[in-house]
């Protein structure tokens, strides 16, 4: 493939050392030997992280009401950093670890987000709880 200008964009993928050559034509029509830019990995994406209750008490496991605000956040193996939001998105709060805590309350769908940042700087999109109810009330 015939470039033009000085430079080229590769595609999201892992590229082997000799996989990328590049050589030049001069004016003269002599044509250089093949330059490898060796081993290199473009990462340009982050899936978004999965996000779920520690432990579901309600009547069901999967009714989204617990006694338990423990939220676990599964990350992608090459995470920087992640965050959360308890208000839609408006704000956000540094990760620790692989968990946080909700206050008592009702969250709606959308509310509480979890995003993460790669080690490539990619930000992923949102991950959303879904509608929660931590009731910690006897009564």
């Amino acid at each position: 493939m015939a470039g033009s200008g000085t430079s080229f964009t590769l595609s999201e993928g892992n590229y082997s050392n000799g996989q990328v050559l590049v050589r030049q034509t001069d004016s003269s029509n002599n044509l250089s030997a093949n330059a490898s830019l060796g081993a290199v990995t473009i990462d340009q994406t982050v899936g978004a992280p999965l996000v779920e209750l520690n432990t579901d008490t309600g009547v069901s496991n999967s009714d989204g009401i617990t006694n338990l605000g423990q939220v676990n956040v599964t990350l992608a193996p090459d995470v920087a950093s992640w965050e959360y939001s308890i208000d839609a998105g408006a704000n956000w709060v540094l990760g620790s670890g692989t968990s946080f805590t909700l206050a008592e309350g009702n969250y709606t769908n959308g509310q509480v987000l979890v995003r993460q940042t790669d080690n490539s700087n990619n930000l992923s999109a949102n991950a959303s709880l879904g509608a929660v109810t931590i009731d910690q009330t006897v009564g």
